[in-house]
């Protein structure tokens, strides 16, 4: 039976709870090599004051790990998860001890970071339910990190693919590129920037000399964050404005945006009227690789 602990010494032992937790530092920074794995902990389910039982957690704090690309390209990152020795005691100690009705959630914090460690990207597996990790990102030639935190253990790997040439894209609706049929549009997304959710993306025109059938087959490699699927928009310009169309060319009610958002491999389809349109691809918060063709 476990034994009870009177007030003044479970205030104690949250406040050395806590010092713990603050305790973690982090390691060197170890280099990664593409496709191999390496393994880490975000720390360690301890017993603080030596009577057997789980009482605290020390964080291990954040561990850096080095990536050297060496040409421009995107990269898959892939990291496995699992449950610290200890966390069931601790959920124990919680619910039994301190009579916290909520349990220990485990989760896993990870960073891409420039070669400053200035912060690209970041994602967590906490509202997947403590589940692994897999995101892309855009990079070029250079150093970048991988920084992981957390409370589970872990396994971490890259891979990398080389794209030494990509297609042109417009910035803004009235840069936009001409869009040729039967070509391949070949993109590194790499996200936002510094433009705003209203004009970043990449941009693109179709001149249709009557009315036409357009069939834009997309191919995403960019995964992994929430609002990371490809998005794909078609839009008219209206005076001096632009708006969005739906997918028999009409303009959309109250300026709304609606397009195709997928994973993987899709298909938009439009049946458009005479006339010239605009076709945006975005990705919300995701960075990686695409490619698009008009059929």
């Amino acid at each position: 039976m476990r034994k009870v602990r009177k007030l003044v010494v479970m205030a104690a032992m949250v406040m050395l709870f806590t010092a713990c937790m603050g305790m973690g530092v982090s390691a060197a920074d170890k280099t990664l090599k593409a496709g191999k794995w390496t393994s880490g902990k975000g720390g360690a389910y301890i017993d603080i004051d030596k009577d057997g039982e789980i009482d605290g957690f020390k964080s291990s704090g954040t561990a850096y790990y080095k990536i050297k690309i060496s040409k421009q390209g995107y990269i898959m990152v892939d990291i496995k998860t699992s449950s610290l020795p200890g966390i069931e005691g601790y959920r124990d100690y919680l619910k039994y001890e301190l009579e916290f009705d909520e349990p220990e959630e485990e989760s896993t914090e990870v960073y891409f970071l420039d070669a400053k460690k200035r912060e690209l990207m970041s994602t967590s597996n906490f509202l997947e339910d403590g589940k692994s990790i897999v995101f892309s990102a855009a990079v070029k030639k250079g150093t970048y990190y991988i920084a992981v935190s957390g409370n589970q253990k872990y396994k971490a790997r890259y891979s990398f693919t080389g794209v030494p040439k990509v297609s042109k894209a417009g910035k803004t609706m009235n840069k936009a590129v001409i869009l040729k049929k039967g070509i391949t549009i070949k993109r590194l997304f790499f996200g936002e920037g510094k433009r705003s959710l209203t004009t970043f993306g990449d941009y693109y025109k179709i001149k249709l000399p009557k009315k036409t059938k357009v069939r834009l087959e997309c191919s995403s490699k960019i995964k992994g964050m929430i609002l990371s699927d490809l998005e794909v928009y078609i839009y008219a310009k209206k005076g001096k404005n632009f708006r969005c169309v739906d997918k028999k060319g009409r303009l959309c009610k109250n300026d709304s945006d609606i397009g195709t958002s997928f994973e993987g491999k899709g298909t938009v389809t439009y049946t458009l009227p005479k006339g010239t349109y605009y076709v945006r691809a975005l990705s919300t918060s995701g960075s990686g690789y695409y490619t698009m063709k008009w059929k």
